[in-house]
């Protein structure tokens, strides 16, 4: 009979001590509950943040990323190859002896290249695109026709003589030459080409530009 109220007291003991160990666990770490937003582990980034942050990166992606095009103007369809009897127009002849000025900050010191007389020769635009060529020449000239020329893409160019209308020409095969035989010859002082890479990335390779009167 003894043995009773001792065995009692020793487990209302036991039970006092084990109570502050399971009400600070509990504390400690409660159990997470259905409405409590769950904190992604350091270092990762909640889905709902990493799609912000995909919009803002799109959004801040520079314009030059976009497929460039050239403005509108009267479209002519061009030919391969340029018609007898037309002369040839010398353009580092005239700008050697300061008739001429070529104007292309995309092309740089390469600038002559595109007036050199040959196929294999290049201009690389450093990521511009079209590339932009303006001829100033100091006495006009009657201009009939041009060949353009340009590689490693499909292409389109522009042609726009000073006081006149701007013409385009469309998507001509990599390789190919375009040759623009004007309806009626046009007297300027001043012209300004584009060409334009159509496919790939925005480095034009522009070949040839030759102008004939």
């Amino acid at each position: 009979m003894r043995l009773r109220p001792l065995i009692s007291s020793f487990v209302s003991i036991a039970a006092l001590a084990l109570l502050p160990g399971c009400d600070y666990e509990w504390k400690d770490e409660p159990p997470p509950s259905d409405t409590e937003e769950e904190v992604p582990p350091e270092g990762e980034v909640a889905p709902e943040e990493e799609e912000d942050q995909k919009d803002e990166e799109e959004a801040a992606k520079p314009k030059s990323a976009e497929r460039p095009t050239l403005a509108p103007g009267k479209a002519i369809a061009s030919a391969e190859s340029v018609p007898s009897g037309l002369k040839k127009v010398n353009i580092l002849d005239l700008e050697a002896s300061g008739k001429l000025s070529i104007e292309s900050p995309a092309a740089g010191g390469d600038k002559v290249k595109l007036f050199d007389g040959s196929d294999e020769t290049l201009v690389r635009t450093d990521s511009i695109n079209p590339l932009k060529v303006t001829l100033t020449f100091v006495e006009p000239i009657k201009l009939k026709a041009v060949r353009a020329l340009s590689t490693y893409s499909d292409y389109s160019w522009s042609m726009t003589a000073e006081g006149g209308e701007r013409i385009v020409i469309e998507s001509i095969p990599d390789g190919v030459s375009s040759v623009l035989v004007l309806p009626a010859p046009v007297t300027t002082k001043k012209i300004t080409f584009e060409v334009l890479r159509k496919s790939r990335d925005n480095y034009v390779h522009a070949n040839e530009l030759e102008l004939f009167e």
